[in-house]
């Protein structure tokens, strides 16, 4: 079903280039590096890890929540990227990656700050 309905996605949109005089082309490319690398989140240790050496390994969390017991970091991976070449002289570009995966990270501390667990939410990483 998802890819039925990426499948049209991409139709409609290529169908509508077309129209305004532009061909899409898939370009291959590295996906973007994660925010937060495998060998960062291993330092990070459930019943070992305070806030303080999470802040110092991860940076800063881009949420925090219930009086600082859950901290939450997002990031975006793109893969690939679509490249629109337009039919008549003028400039064309990069429109938008293939592929994007939200990854968001939730940690959750107890009362004295210690880290007690770290999950992915949503897509996952």
């Amino acid at each position: 079903m998802k890819t039925f309905a990426l499948r049209r996605a991409a139709t409609l949109v290529t169908v509508s280039l077309l129209v305004t005089g532009c061909i899409l082309v898939p370009v291959p490319t590295p996906a973007t590096p994660p925010r937060l690398s495998s060998e960062q989140l291993a330092q990070i240790t459930e019943g070992l890890a305070s806030r303080d050496s999470v802040a110092s390994t991860l940076g800063a969390p881009d949420l925090r929540r219930a009086d600082d017991r859950f901290w939450i970091y997002h990031w975006t991976v793109d893969r690939g990227m679509w490249f629109a070449i337009p039919l008549l002289p003028v400039v064309g570009g990069n429109i938008g990656p293939l592929s994007s995966k939200q990854v968001i990270l939730v940690l959750k501390f107890d009362e004295g700050g210690v880290l007690r667990s770290k999950e992915f939410a949503g897509a996952g990483g």
